[in-house]
């Protein structure tokens, strides 16, 4: 991921969405910065396989999974607890390596709420 990409996720992960899934080697770079480390609380829960944890925003806590079904520097967002499998829940995938992605996600998912 180059620095733009590792902005935008940054910025995503301190959204207001309840649940992100991203491909797993794009969070493992983004653990690889230390204050993001700091920040990440693992789930060890093997029932739940894809769920990798969760990031606390102050009084929010946003819960990442994983999946090799999400390409590299793409995005799939839910605001219901996925449960086992993907679900129609999630949303469809969104590329955050481009300038001004994270206003554009944004607002598709707040025309989402009223389709």
């Amino acid at each position: 991921m180059n620095k733009l990409e590792i902005d935008n996720l940054k910025l995503l992960v301190r959204s207001n969405f309840g649940h992100i899934c991203l491909n797993p080697d794009d969070l493992k770079q983004f653990r690889n910065i230390p204050w993001e480390e700091r920040n990440f609380y693992p789930c060890k829960d093997k029932r739940l396989y894809d769920k990798k944890g969760f990031y606390k925003n102050g009084n929010l806590t946003m819960t990442i999974w994983t999946s090799h079904i999400v390409s590299p520097s793409h995005i799939k967002i839910s605001d219901k607890f996925p449960g086992s499998g993907f679900d129609t829940v999630w949303s469809d995938q969104f590329f955050f390596g481009e300038e001004n992605s994270v206003v554009k996600i944004s607002k598709i998912m707040k025309l989402k709420v009223f389709w």
